[in-house]
């Protein structure tokens, strides 16, 4: 969906609220316009201005959370622009003397959330796409864009062709990569595009908007990746202290849960109920993250991922893990400072040291603390074997590269989702 479309959205939102008003005033107010209303005790206008203030602050916070990637009228999006508006309304009532009808607002609400549903709903029906023509060598990466829901690729045009058989479609973008030669039929194609009014943007940054992830491709001859990454530093203090007050909100419900957990996993078979493990944290350095035992002790040997651990998962572990009850414990490696809550995961040591050697971006990842949930996770889970790894650490730059507190709210969103819902990224 582009700009157009989201400006779209919040429009049909503030007009969708509009007429839960009209609708909420001619039913608890006995007038269709609540200010020509004989039943309030005083003049509603401020109850109206700070349910419009509340809206456009809910579309705002929507469109940071959703801004690196294809903006879309979601039905979490309408959540989220709702709860915002409650918590404005909320605290305009505890801190004013305005007039507040309650039955106005609880109506009002309803409606409006109805009439957002009911309109995404409709939207949602219909398949949108984006149309591209992607002008690029890498064609892996185009077939890998051309696969997401809401790509449409017409053509994939490499930068050295001779001739250029496609013709200007105002209705498509171009997608052009920088620092690339182009051929003279290609730039005048480029040429002309722009002439007809086809927007020409750069391939990695709609390649990422649509996967949510860098292109990393390896190739016979190399690599193919995107310049190194740096995370914002300016955002890292700010993370960190979040990171803190979250461990500390956490706590008075983490610890019990814990030691209730420790006590059925010590009931169930005796043994350790700790499980300690070095991972590989930030800049490469060594650290010890603590869980609750899900598994029976391994025999000695190389390093495990995790889709070899299955048959060695415990009853009590099962449960746990679906919860993930077993990773409270590391709210201390939060507190610590060897993890932040949202992060890459972090990977067993000889894991780390071998995917290393064989993908040159790896080490990357670890620019940042290692999280309990991140990015990658949510959307890739569970890597097993080489290639795996390699889709995985392309979440991971991703979520490197655009680390903001509106990425961070995505993934612990999704985190919440999987964890309740069962569904996503394991």
């Amino acid at each position: 969906m582009n700009r157009h479309a989201s400006r779209l959205v919040v429009a049909l939102d503030l007009a969708s609220l509009t007429i839960a008003i009209v609708i909420s005033s001619w039913i608890t107010l006995d007038a269709v316009l609540p200010w020509n209303s004989t039943i309030a005790l005083e003049s509603p206008i401020p109850m109206i201005v700070t349910l419009y203030v509340g809206a456009l602050l809910g579309e705002l916070v929507a469109r940071q959370l959703w801004k690196i990637s294809v903006q879309r009228p979601s039905y979490v999006r309408a959540v989220m622009v709702l709860a915002t508006t409650i918590g404005v309304v909320a605290i305009g009532a505890l801190f004013t003397r305005f007039y507040w009808s309650r039955s106005f607002l609880a109506v009002t609400a309803i409606t409006w959330f109805v009439l957002m549903v009911l309109y995404r709903a409709i939207w949602r029906s219909r398949p949108w796409e984006e149309r591209y023509v992607v002008i690029s060598a890498n064609k892996e990466l185009a077939d890998d864009l051309a696969s997401s829901p809401h790509a449409d690729v017409i053509e994939i045009v490499a930068p050295d062709a001779d001739t250029v058989t496609t013709s200007p479609d105002p209705g498509a973008s171009v997608l052009i990569e920088s620092h690339v030669v182009y051929s003279d039929a290609v730039s005048g194609f480029i040429r002309d595009a722009r002439e007809q009014g086809m927007p020409v943007r750069d391939f990695d940054d709609v390649y990422e908007e649509h996967t949510g992830k860098v292109s990393i491709v390896r190739k016979l001859d190399g690599w193919s990746a995107p310049m190194s990454i740096h995370p914002r530093s300016g955002y890292l203090p700010i993370k960190r202290g979040l990171d803190i007050a979250g461990a500390i909100v956490l706590a008075p419900i983490a610890i019990p849960v814990s030691l209730g957990a420790m006590a059925w996993v010590k009931a169930d078979g005796g043994g350790p109920v700790m499980f300690h493990q070095e991972r590989v944290g930030r800049d490469g350095k060594r650290i010890t993250i603590h869980k609750i035992r899900t598994m029976q002790p391994a025999t000695s040997g190389p390093a495990a991922t995790a889709a070899d651990e299955g048959d060695r998962i415990t009853k009590p572990g099962a449960f746990l893990r679906r919860w993930r009850i077993d990773e409270l414990p590391q709210l201390w490696n939060v507190v610590k400072g060897d993890l932040s809550l949202v992060g890459p995961r972090p990977e067993q040591v000889p894991l780390a040291r071998e995917y290393a050697r064989q993908i040159p971006f790896y080490p990357e990842r670890h620019l940042v603390r290692p999280g309990l949930t991140g990015w990658a996770q949510v959307h890739h889970g569970y890597a097993s074997g080489v290639e795996e790894t390699i889709e995985k650490l392309g979440y991971d730059l991703f979520s490197i590269k655009h680390m903001s507190i509106w990425l961070d709210l995505r993934v612990v969103g999704r985190s919440v989702w999987t964890v309740v819902s069962g569904f996503g990224a394991k």
